[in-house]
């Protein structure tokens, strides 16, 4: 009989490990406005029911939920401890998950007066950077134009101005809001940046770290990154 007792002992702890007995790995919701390719999109653009929802950052996540003692769910409704996930600044001390540059993106053939210029990047550094690029006075914005306008040049992150200078993609705008016909924008770098992650919980922000790092010596970070954009930065699906 003892032995029978400590058989069902074994099986329930094995139960209740895999969560059969109602005990769920906590989740975390993960905030971002990082969509569409590369980083978060349908697999098929015309068909949206019962596509699968792929790119960048549901591959770096579903790595990562195999790594750390939770589960990472995009948009998750509720009150779970949250993580906001976007382009930041390199020396914002986020977590980083893909290293980038900022850009300045100039209609080429245009004179633009004015930069538009992201409130969060408004530094002293990079006001010194743009006066070294261009003649045209920054202006600080909340949101920068898109599509960039003739008279306009815009701060933006890289893989937006990859973006807008993909082939037939890329579409300028007069004063008017009319439509002037394809371009090819020149993208000068003035500045790193980063896809990171952020928490105000110490306990979770410790367990990205360990996740990630265990990520970078499997190589599974560099074969994800890899999959997704090119050595040089630039993405490889726009």
């Amino acid at each position: 009989m003892q032995h029978g007792h400590t058989r069902r002992a074994v099986l329930l702890t094995a139960l209740a490990s895999a969560g059969c007995l109602g005990r769920h790995t906590p989740v975390l919701e993960v905030h971002t406005e990082l969509r569409g390719r590369p980083f978060y999109y349908h697999s098929r653009c015309c068909d949206w029911e019962g596509t699968t929802v792929t790119g960048f950052l549901p591959s770096v996540f579903d790595e990562l939920a195999r790594a750390i003692p939770y589960e990472l769910r995009m948009g998750a409704e509720g009150t779970q401890r949250a993580i906001q996930c976007a382009v930041t600044p390199m020396d914002s001390g986020d977590i980083a998950l893909l290293r980038g540059f900022y850009t300045v993106v100039i209609p080429t053939g245009a004179t633009p007066a004015v930069v538009l210029l992201p409130e969060p990047l408004d530094t002293p550094d990079l006001r010194e950077t743009l006066a070294a690029v261009t003649d045209a006075v920054p202006r600080q914005v909340e949101v920068p134009v898109d599509p960039p306008r003739a008279e306009e040049a815009v701060v933006t992150d890289w893989v937006t101005a990859y973006r807008w200078a993909r082939r037939d993609q890329g579409r300028l705008l007069e004063a008017g809001s009319r439509h002037t016909g394809a371009f090819t924008p020149e993208i000068i770098a003035l500045g790193e940046a980063a896809v990171t992650l952020r928490t105000a919980d110490p306990s979770v922000e410790d367990s990205l770290h360990a996740g990630l790092t265990q990520l970078r010596q499997d190589g599974r970070l560099d074969a994800i990154r890899a999959e997704y954009f090119h050595p040089s930065g630039r993405p490889r699906r726009l």
